[in-house]
């Protein structure tokens, strides 16, 4: 694990990406993002 004052380098790299969809229930949207404000995530 990282220490609270040990420098983090991020290398992003270009790669290709490609767009993609998917069919998600409304239901299972609605408590993903209810699990994630509990857990403080956007």
């Amino acid at each position: 694990m990282n220490q609270p004052n040990e420098a983090t380098i991020l290398n992003i790299k270009h790669r290709p990406s490609e767009d993609v969809s998917i069919s998600i229930p409304k239901d299972t949207i609605e408590s993903l993002k209810k699990i994630a404000n509990n857990q403080d995530m956007s």
